[in-house]
């Protein structure tokens, strides 16, 4: 009866821990499978952004983005022309300050 108590025990630990791989296994597959999602999501928005920096950029006008608090976040080439400062000297500062 001891033997079939122990026998019956080992078993049950060795379904507790074939459950517990198989339950790992399908969480690291669903992982991979949303972080594979999430990168060709992030691949697809940079593509888009690139687009539309370099239809931006492109324009023949001047072309200035700023945040709300007046931080410059985008200036199209025309910048130099123009205001005769260079474009990577503006982004990143202050409207205010310009």
């Amino acid at each position: 009866q001891t033997v079939a108590l122990l026998l019956a025990e080992a078993r049950r630990r060795e379904e507790k821990r074939t459950a517990k791989r198989v339950a790992n296994r399908k969480s690291a597959c669903t992982s991979r499978a949303r972080k594979k999602a999430l990168v060709e999501e992030m691949t697809r928005t940079n593509a888009r952004l690139r687009r539309q920096a370099l239809i931006l950029a492109l324009l023949p006008d001047l072309v200035i983005a700023i945040t709300i608090d007046g931080t410059i976040t985008f200036c199209s080439a025309q910048v130099e022309r123009v205001l005769r400062h260079k474009e990577e000297d503006l982004v990143g500062s202050n409207l205010n300050d310009v």
